[in-house]
């Protein structure tokens, strides 16, 4: 029931953490470009905060489970974002972007929850073992079984998204790869003028963000990229937003949620 293979899911997380910087940078030389370019650098801003808190996300999936209230149970349903409607085919490929890593935010969050309120029903059911007809033994054993179908649909969201995810890579690539050409050609950026650019969009263009709805994905300011961007020196100019490296470790991830499903119920 829980994903087993550890190493799949931080080499995940690392791809993340890369992409999160890449789309940070070319977040960074859209708002160079000018106001014309500025709905594509918001985006690319807002997507790379998202995969910065993918990270956290996918690193807490196989941490030690917080204790949590078994009688909460975690219910991930789409958020309905009204972006601006816009005509040009970089920003409609990154707004679709955009949707599905928010979505998989909440869905990998809400597995962790889930995991976490499940082993709490299972420890008071084996607290309480000896008294079966108590009223919180009963509640253990209803809310057990809620928080393990919870984990169940939480995989398979995690699994179609990944799906939806991977399907979008070359298509946002080729975009990109096109619509790069009409940017400066600035071959590298230090992290001083990525967190610099970053700050003054979070601050001035506080509407257009909002319309992400970041906060109901749990997602309240943009800190998690900071400290990524805080690690580094200089960032390239990106040749590709989602590379090979990142559609292999989501693609091996997919497999393993997969994996997971197959054996859901095994363990008993």
């Amino acid at each position: 029931m829980r994903i087993q293979d550890e190493q799949k899911v931080q080499q995940c997380a690392l791809a993340n953490t890369e992409a999160s910087l890449t789309l940070a940078t070319a977040g960074t030389l859209c708002m160079y470009a000018g106001s014309d370019k500025m709905g594509a650098g918001i985006n690319l801003f807002v997507e790379s905060v998202v995969a910065a808190q993918l990270v956290q996300a996918y690193n807490n999936l196989i941490g030690e489970p917080q204790h949590e209230d078994m009688y909460n149970v975690a219910m991930t349903e789409p958020i309905r974002l009204q972006l601006t409607p816009t005509e040009i085919d970089f920003e409609i490929v990154l707004q679709d972007l955009s949707r599905h890593l928010l979505y998989l935010h909440s869905a990998l969050r809400n597995l962790q929850l889930s995991y976490a309120r499940y082993q709490a029903a299972r420890q008071t059911l084996d607290a309480l073992y000896q008294s079966p007809q108590s009223s919180i033994f009963q509640d253990a054993h209803i809310f057990a079984t809620l928080q393990k179908q919870s984990i169940w649909r939480h995989l398979m969201l995690c699994t179609h998204l990944h799906t939806d995810i991977l399907m979008s890579a070359s298509r946002v690539n080729l975009l990109w790869h096109k619509f790069k050409q009409q940017l400066p050609n600035q071959s590298a950026f230090s992290s001083h003028e990525i967190l610099e650019m970053l700050t003054t969009v979070w601050r001035e263009n506080t509407k257009e963000i909002a319309e992400f709805k970041l906060p109901a994905f749990n997602i309240h300011n943009p800190s998690v990229l900071f400290n990524l961007l805080s690690t580094q020196t200089q960032l390239p100019r990106p040749t590709l937003l989602l590379d090979g490296a990142w559609h292999k470790s989501m693609s091996q991830l997919e497999q393993i949620y997969q994996q997971t499903l197959e054996t859901f119920y095994q363990d008993e």
